[in-house]
This record gives C-alpha cells, structure tokens and sequence, in this order.
C-alpha cells in the first residue's frame, strides 16, 4: 500500500512541474501582452502631445474655418465698397461700414478661440478615456491566465504534501526503522 502514497507524491509532483511550465508559458504571453499594452500607450501620449502642444488656431480644422471667415469679411468688404461707389455713400458711412466689418471679424475670430478651449478640453477628455480603457481592457483580460496557472501549480503541491504525509517512508526492510513496515522498497 505504500506505493499508493509514492504515486500520489509522483502525481503532485508532475502537476507541479507541469503547472509550473505552463505558468511559466503564461507569464511570458502576459509580457509579451504587456509589452504591446506599453507601446499602445505611449502611442497614445506621443498623439497627445503633439496635439496638447498645438496651438488650436494652427490646426486643419481652424485654418480652414479662419479662411472662411477671411473670405467672408473680404466678400463684405468688397460688396459695402461697390455698393457705396454706387449709393454715393459719404467717407465717414464707408468708414461706419467698414468698422462694422471689422468688429464681426473679431468676433468670428474671437468666437472661433474659444473654441480653442474646448477643443483642448475635448482632447484631455479623449486621452484620459483612452488611457483609462487600455487599462481597464488589459488589466482584467490577462492576468486570470497566470494565475491559474499558479492555483493548478499550488494544488499539485498540496496534492504532493497529501502523499507524501499519508505514507511511512521508512527505507531499507523495515528493520532500522522501529518499525515492522516494509517500507516503499521492500
């Protein structure tokens, strides 16, 4: 019957050695995982950056609107002179008119600062959601894989104490041991 309690002490073991290479397996995929988890993030603080670091009014989007406001004001501009040479407008209404022109100018180019802000803002919301969703994918997706590993690697050592204490290891014939017991080899 003691070699009920040897092959028990044998199965642990080989779930141990066993567990522990797959453990072993697992935790390299997981840095390999983290890895690419690293470069994504760093991706997306580079894109950042580079934005954050932009001022609004150099961007694709607000030099586009600026040169449509530009055309806009130059189409007024052009429009309250030719209407003025014709109306017979006075120097000080063709200066009224232009003044007008000129604070809708600012305005629309004030208007379009201010969206600026926002823009940063909506940046600085979008990085920090990205970030917090890399995160929250990757840390919940990979670690389970180790770590069971780990528990399969814990319960063939417990397996492996099991045997091991349900057994009288005396060696030899029984004779040296103050014990009848033969013993696993005898």
């Amino acid at each position: 019957m003691a070699w009920i309690g040897a092959a028990v002490a044998i199965a642990g073991l080989a779930a141990q050695g066993f567990g522990m290479a797959k453990k072993n397996q697992a935790d390299k995929e997981l840095q390999a995982k983290q890895e690419g988890i690293n470069s994504r993030m760093n991706d997306l603080t580079n894109w950042y950056q580079g934005e954050a670091s932009k001022d609004f009014l150099d961007t694709d989007s607000a030099q586009s609107t600026l040169g449509n406001i530009r055309e806009q004001y130059d189409k007024a501009l052009d429009t309250g002179n030719n209407n003025a040479a014709k109306g017979g407008l006075t120097a000080e209404a063709k200066v009224a008119q232009q003044g007008t022109l000129q604070e809708k100018y600012n305005d629309a180019l004030r208007n379009l600062s201010g969206y600026g802000t926002q823009y940063k803002q909506s940046l600085n919301r979008d990085y920090a959601n990205s970030l917090q969703q890399t995160y929250n994918n990757n840390s919940s997706t990979f670690k389970p894989a180790s770590d069971s590993w780990q528990n399969f690697m814990n319960n063939g050592a417990q397996v492996t104490n099991a045997g091991v204490q349900s057994q009288d290891w005396t060696f030899g014939n029984g004779n040296g041991g103050g014990n009848d017991s033969p013993g696993i080899f005898g």
